[in-house]
């Protein structure tokens, strides 16, 4: 992919702001939560994994082999992608290909979901009555509630 050279510091920079383990279990890692704001593989127990906040840099580290780094090193690293191919995916430019080991795919996984960096991820399952959804895109994201509440209502969030 010889994008590399082509690459601006901004697409770099939104990549490594993308929430890693969201962007890992949309893409069929098995990861648990060992902390507010902390994962760990299911695969790679050494292997931990930082729930970074929105604009805020993700990072990861394998205790196992004393490595760690960034969203695009993880990419690198543990799915073998090139530097552009990762601020590529990160970015949501294209699908993850079907390059990733067996183990750490869920087989039974849907298919691939890319989202934006901007997209918000928020489970309605873990929230029933969407109060929390609600409250968050209206008050926190400033949209308006009543747009919000229509988009619940129909199931698009």
């Amino acid at each position: 992919m010889g994008r590399s050279s082509e690459i601006s510091q901004n697409e770099i920079d939104r990549a490594n702001t993308v929430n890693l383990p969201q962007f890992l279990m949309n893409n069929g890692f098995e990861l648990e939560r060992v902390s507010r704001n902390e994962y760990r593989s299911k695969e790679h127990d050494s292997l931990h994994i930082k729930d970074n906040a929105y604009g805020e840099r993700g990072s990861w580290y394998r205790f196992s082999t004393q490595k760690g780094g960034d969203n695009i090193s993880f990419l690198r690293e543990f799915m073998g992608k090139s530097f552009a191919e990762a601020v590529e995916l990160l970015n949501g430019g294209r699908e993850l290909s079907h390059d990733v080991t067996a183990a750490q795919r869920k087989k039974d996984r849907a298919p691939i979901v890319q989202k934006s960096p901007r997209e918000i991820d928020i489970s309605v399952s873990e929230n029933i009555d969407c109060k929390r959804v609600l409250a968050y895109l209206s008050g926190t994201r400033g949209l308006d509630y009543n747009m919000v509440a229509e988009l619940v209502k129909k199931g698009m969030i």
